[in-house]
């Protein structure tokens, strides 16, 4: 190699500084650093309440979950109740029948009110009371949003209520007992004097 090329290699003039890089480039994100970030601001108390910001997110969490259960109750019961007045409505319609176009209508009116027309009446008249109740007081279930375990007493107290005009319909149709009778008609009443008490004591 030819000692006059390399003197002129030697003498090239490089730049004695390199390019800063560019301000705009993105820095690189560390996973590790932003977990650390999030640890200590989940530990970092707030000054109004004394709770750490995962304690509090978490108490959040709890009362969407509890709102959300006791929203269902209520719109348990509104739902069976409005199917139990769609069934009950039908089923009047049928006493229509019978008493406006059916060919013994004239006996169906003249015992209206002894035995089984009677009792085919009462099914209906509480069949569409308490299905309304269940409307009602679902609807008062996901409005006052009451403690769970009371939204739960309430909503089981008044679907079990509606056994009592089916157990009326259950004695004159299959001559079964009148259990259902008591049991739908105690649990509907203790259903809606426990709801009572309970809006009473909420603050």
């Amino acid at each position: 190699m030819n000692v006059r090329n390399v003197t002129n290699v030697t003498n090239l003039n490089f730049p004695k500084t390199f390019p800063k890089t560019c301000k705009n480039q993105p820095k690189a994100v560390s996973l590790h650093g932003t977990q650390n970030k999030a640890a200590r601001q989940c530990n970092r108390p707030s000054p109004q309440t004394g709770l750490k910001a995962c304690s509090r997110q978490t108490l959040q969490d709890k009362r969407n979950h509890l709102n959300s259960t006791i929203m269902n109750y209520g719109k348990r019961n509104i739902a069976i109740g409005l199917l139990f007045m769609a069934a009950f409505m039908v089923y009047g319609f049928g006493l229509i029948y019978m008493r406006d176009f059916d060919p013994n209508k004239v006996n169906w009116i003249a015992n209206a009110n002894d035995g089984t027309h009677f009792e085919a009446r009462l099914a209906h008249v509480h069949g569409n009371l308490f299905a309304l109740l269940n409307i009602l007081l679902g609807f008062l279930l996901m409005y006052l949003k009451i403690a769970e375990r009371h939204a739960k007493i309430i909503s089981w107290a008044l679907i079990i209520g509606m056994l009592m005009p089916l157990g009326i319909v259950s004695e004159f149709l299959f001559g079964l007992p009148p259990i259902f009778v008591l049991v739908g008609a105690i649990s509907m009443v203790t259903g809606t004097l426990y709801f009572g008490i309970i809006t009473l004591k909420k603050e």
